[in-house]
């Protein structure tokens, strides 16, 4: 049975605004010291409740409408700290045009304005934070009225952590004066300790070139003690990382629960995955929290260290993932009681609250950007070129659509390109090929996170919809055997499926549909009817197995030895979503240009004109078989028109998404 936690954020009666917040530990003892930490992650320069893509006001995201949340939860626990977990400069096209026009001299960036003005105490960076360079994230954090800290990427290694040359601090302390239930004041010091993915050093290789980076349980196992020793009473960690359940690897991405679990972690905020934890509602059927880390945990009960969705803990310490885009407000409810030294946490208690979609937001947020916003509508509303079709990404983990093949024929347009102006040592007759993946399919991104452009005009804010990241391209050499594995890789986001059932799960739990690369330049079927080679992490579980099938090259099967260049971007190649051969292969170039602006080129120069040919791959057939799945409510119109026979609406679910079967 699904449970609720209590203290939820209600609405005062005929007022329309949320009331404040109580402590999650209420009562307690009148010796304890309570302190909320609240946290915020993922924002990406969603100051406003606005989708710059649809061009229209959002109810789910906007750190504008988290803004209502942060006043009452202050107005529940007067004594509180307000952190930021990272990923807070990239995101959307007003982040895009701050970096393309660069910051005015004594003016904040909108997103540190608003920061500020809501009165952050302390924030970490995100691997985000360098998509636009490192000049330009220094110059956007010199305004802010807050500590940012990072502890793991250094511009040298020394001997130990510790002994690392940090451009930034590695924490912050935060010396406050608060109050017991008796009325007594004692000051307290929060050290806040920063940490970022150290996969950061090749997604972002062209900016970072020079930096290095520590594994991030090395890093704080290092500098945790050091926050002791300094007499520190409570020790927050701002941890950029998902929660991954299962052992400890070097360099682990999503190592959060292993950040939690070192001696002295009092508590811990973690991000980076877009998740919410603890979620709002758990149920032991991992069908029923989509959105949740709960399904990482049922597929691997019993794993190290503890990952608790129902306690919200991770290795028994209080922990919080708020969701993205200013979607949730997570909060930690502590309790102090004097120690022997300083003092310890007693209790806790973690939650993380969602917006308000019916909240009216924070209207000094809404004024500050509002220049910046403005000037971001007008630019996204530049013309660009037309489409001859739709270009929308409903069905695109069901089959090849014209949205993500308008980007695979942009990256191959772009290589031919260069390599006619000429690339030493590039063979030019050797085959092209291209990877691209559906950005905005639904899952994590809620049901509204899809592509829908009609047939038409498009303009700038189209082509941000189609390309969301300011990711550069990246030309790899590889083999057409290596390119299968990266379809087979890909092929691990869809759950092994039985021949002549019916109405069976689709997909493997909550894969992301940007780690789904379609190949353009090949043609391929996948059969689900096998097991997957690869898991979830990219990881080889089952040698024997092929899902890709009857792959070919211009109408023949290619020799898997044989040599190709492989366009991808450089969050791929440089190992994002662990693609077999993508960190070794041997990269022939790079771009200057972001891929959008590329896209944006090959579709002025009529790249669109043909894109109502047929596409590059599709499922095998198996008759009498059948899978359901879940897409957004505009699927209704796409499913209605009958161009694909093999799929049919069961139902509309309470949240406007609907359940759909597909034939194979």
């Amino acid at each position: 049975m699904t449970s609720r936690r209590p203290g939820a954020a209600g609405t005062a009666p005929g007022t329309g605004t949320p009331v404040p917040i109580a402590n999650l530990l209420e009562p307690l003892p009148p010796e304890a010291v309570p302190l909320r930490l609240m946290a915020t992650s993922d924002l990406h320069v969603h100051v406003l409740a606005w989708d710059y893509y649809a061009d229209r006001g959002s109810k789910t995201a906007g750190l504008a409408r988290t803004a209502e949340l942060i006043a009452a939860a202050r107005a529940g626990v007067g004594q509180s700290l307000l952190l930021d977990n990272g990923d807070y400069l990239q995101g959307n096209p007003l982040g895009d045009l701050m970096a393309e026009r660069g910051l005015e001299p004594d003016t904040p960036h909108p997103m540190i304005g608003a920061m500020n003005d809501l009165g952050y105490d302390c924030g970490t960076l995100g691997n985000h934070e360098f998509n636009y360079g490192v000049p330009f994230l220094n110059s956007a954090n010199a305004g802010a009225n807050f500590p940012i800290v990072c502890a793991n990427l250094a511009r040298c290694l020394g001997a130990t952590p510790t002994d690392d040359d940090l451009p930034y601090p590695p924490y912050a302390l935060l010396t406050r004066h608060l109050a017991d239930g008796h009325g007594s004041t004692h000051a307290l010091t929060v050290g806040v300790l920063g940490l970022l993915p150290p996969q950061v050093l090749t997604w972002d290789r062209r900016h970072l070139e020079g930096f290095c980076a520590r594994d991030m349980v090395e890093a704080a196992a290092a500098w945790i003690p050091h926050l002791r020793a300094a007499a520190v009473d409570v020790v927050v960690v701002l941890c950029h990382a998902g929660i991954e359940a299962g052992p400890w690897r070097p360099r682990m991405e999503n190592a959060a629960a292993h950040v939690a679990a070192l001696p002295g972690v009092d508590a811990l905020v973690s991000g980076h995955t877009h998740l919410v934890f603890p979620p709002e509602h758990y149920s032991l059927t991992p069908a029923d929290a989509p959105s949740s880390v709960a399904q990482s945990v049922l597929a691997a009960p019993g794993t190290a260290p503890a990952i608790d969705p129902v306690a919200g803990t991770l290795a028994g310490r209080p922990a919080v993932m708020p969701g993205y885009w200013g979607s949730h407000l997570g909060i930690i409810d502590l309790a102090l009681l004097p120690a022997h030294r300083g003092w310890r946490v007693a209790q806790a208690a973690s939650r993380a609250f969602p917006v308000r979609p019916e909240g009216r937001g924070d209207p000094s947020i809404a004024r500050a950007a509002d220049q910046a916003h403005r000037a971001t509508r007008a630019r996204i509303a530049e013309p660009v070129a037309a489409t001859p079709v739709a270009l929308q990404t409903y069905t695109a983990l069901l089959g090849d659509t014209a949205a993500v093949r308008l980007v695979n024929d942009a990256q191959t347009w772009w290589t031919r390109a260069t390599l006619g102006r000429g690339i030493p040592g590039a063979d030019h007759a050797r085959p092209i090929l291209s990877a691209a993946a559906p950005f905005k399919a639904g899952g994590r991104g809620g049901p509204h996170y899809f592509t829908d452009i009609a047939a038409g005009p498009i303009c700038l804010r189209h082509v941000a919809d189609l390309y969301l990241y300011p990711n550069t391209l990246r030309l790899l050499e590889l083999n057409f055997g290596q390119v299968a594995e990266w379809l087979e890789r890909s092929a691990a986001i869809y759950a092994e499926v039985t021949p002549g059932r019916l109405d069976q799960p689709l997909f493997a739990g909550d894969a992301p549909s940007y780690n789904f690369d379609v190949v353009g330049g090949l043609a391929y079927h996948i059969d689900p009817s096998q097991p997957s080679r690869y898991d979830g992490q990219g990881r080889l579980v089952a040698p024997g197995a092929n899902r890709i099938k009857n792959l070919t090259w211009k109408g023949a099967a290619p020799d898997p030895d044989a040599p190709v260049y492989l366009a991808t971007n450089t969050y791929r190649a440089g190992g994002g979503g662990d693609f077999p051969g993508a960190a070794s292969a041997r990269v022939v170039c790079d771009s200057e240009a972001p891929v959008r602006d590329i896209l944006a080129d090959f579709l002025r120069a009529g790249g669109a004109d043909t894109l109502d040919r047929p596409g590059s791959w599709r499922f095998a057939p198996m008759p009498g078989t059948g899978a359901v799945f879940t897409t957004g409510p505009g699927a209704r119109a796409v499913i209605a028109n009958g161009a694909d026979p093999r799929l049919e609406v069961l139902e509309e679910n309470a949240d406007g998404t609907l359940r759909c079967r597909l034939a194979f």
